[in-house]
Parts: structure tokens; C-alpha cells; sequence
């Protein structure tokens, strides 16, 4: 497949310390960024106490934030823990490869819209 020639999307995951569910999803974010064709640069913030939640409105452990936004919005407030994500009806600790690569495209398409 060919990369997009998009500008790279900028990803941020936020996390607690120890956060089992990291890794998969980096794993899911990789795939979904190699199955839309796009590049993307992945930076990993730790989040390190309740003050740090609240000030980042941080819905729990993992988000993924795409160019500053939250791609999956939970509707709850700030919370210092885990995050679920409902899938066809199945909750795992992060977004699925499709979900991740149906995110992604919308933000290239976005980003493709307006490039500045």
C-alpha cells in the first residue's frame, strides 16, 4: 500500500503508569496506520495523579488523542484509572485495529480538508 501523502497524524496516548492496555493498543495503532496507508507519530504522555486527570480531562487509561482530539469521546468526566471500549458489543481496554484505522482516516480526511 502506498502512504498517504497527508501530513502525518500527530497521536498522543495518555496513560496511567502500568496500564496493561497500552501496548495493545500501540500495537492496534500501528496496524491501523499501516492498513489506511498513513504515517504517524506517536507520543506517549504519562498521567500521574487525580490533580493531572482532572487538569488534562483525561477520561482514563488509554486515550488516544489524534491532533489534540479525542477520536472516541467517553461522555464521563475526568478519571484517574482504567478506560473500557464497546466494540459490536464487546468492551476491551482499548479501540479495535478498525475502529483505530476508521479514526484515522477521518482525521487525514480533516486534515486533507484543512491543512493548516
Amino acid at each position: 500500500m502506498t502512504t498517504s501523502s497527508v501530513l502525518p497524524a500527530d497521536i498522543t496516548v495518555l496513560h496511567v503508569a502500568d496500564c496493561p492496555s497500552v501496548t495493545p493498543l500501540l500495537e492496534r495503532l500501528e496496524a491501523a496506520a499501516t492498513l489506511a496507508g498513513l504515517l504517524i507519530t506517536t507520543t506517549l504522555r504519562l498521567v500521574e495523579s487525580d490533580e493531572d486527570a482532572v487538569a488534562l480531562d483525561f477520561p482514563g487509561s488509554p486515550t488516544m488523542l489524534i491532533d489534540g482530539a479525542d477520536p472516541f469521546p467517553s461522555g464521563g468526566g475526568p478519571s484517574y484509572g482504567c478506560r473500557l471500549y464497546e466494540f459490536e458489543g464487546r468492551i476491551d481496554g482499548a479501540p479495535s485495529t478498525s475502529q483505530l484505522t476508521a479514526a484515522l482516516l477521518a482525521a487525514a480526511a480533516g486534515r486533507a480538508r484543512n491543512p493548516d
